[in-house]
């Protein structure tokens, strides 16, 4: 999220995040199965949004 948020590029986000190649891999993954997408729907559901 910081990275979107910051609009920076996977190997400039901070090293306090770890290694860039690790948030990449890993949200390629969320994104894969889906992860993202319950997250927000949760999110959404919680706020009293509906589908986002």
């Amino acid at each position: 999220m910081y990275r979107f948020r910051c609009g920076l590029a996977w190997c400039d986000v901070p090293v306090e995040f770890g290694p860039w190649q690790t948030l990449w891999k890993r949200h390629r993954r969320y994104v894969g199965d889906g992860t993202w997408d319950h997250i927000l729907a949760a999110l959404g559901s919680a706020a009293g949004v509906g589908d986002i």
